[in-house]
């Protein structure tokens, strides 16, 4: 018995994290690990913070950082920007949401890829 107790002892003490519940990962986790300017966009949509992450090939990351990225850019204000700057604005956002859509992104293949979590 006691050694199952010293057992018991060792493991939880010479190993804290089998007592802290690990920290999920979430959709938010995995936007930064795209791109680390999500870090500092101060408006983005709390919800993203706390939606489970999905399992997701890199394509599909991608895709789902440059969906949000054009939802983000979308919500914000342009009152300060001239007719024709919206205008350009609207374009370029209509291209962004297009090549999200088709999901066919360039390969990089000059460095091997972090391992994408989920």
């Amino acid at each position: 018995m006691t050694k199952i107790t010293g057992l018991l002892f060792f493991l939880l003490v010479g190993n804290p994290g089998i007592l802290q519940a690990q920290k999920a990962i979430t959709i938010y986790d995995q936007l930064v690990q795209v791109n680390e300017q999500w870090k500092s966009q101060l408006d983005i949509d709390p919800s993203i913070k706390h939606l489970p992450a999905m399992p997701l090939n890199e394509r599909e990351l991608v895709q789902l950082h440059l969906r949000e990225t054009e939802n983000l850019l979308r919500k914000r204000t342009t009152k300060h920007l001239p007719a024709q700057l919206k205008k350009q604005r609207e374009t370029n956002l209509s291209t962004l949401h297009a090549y999200w859509q088709k999901g066919v992104f360039p390969v990089n293949d000059a460095y091997q890829q972090a391992t994408l979590f989920y």
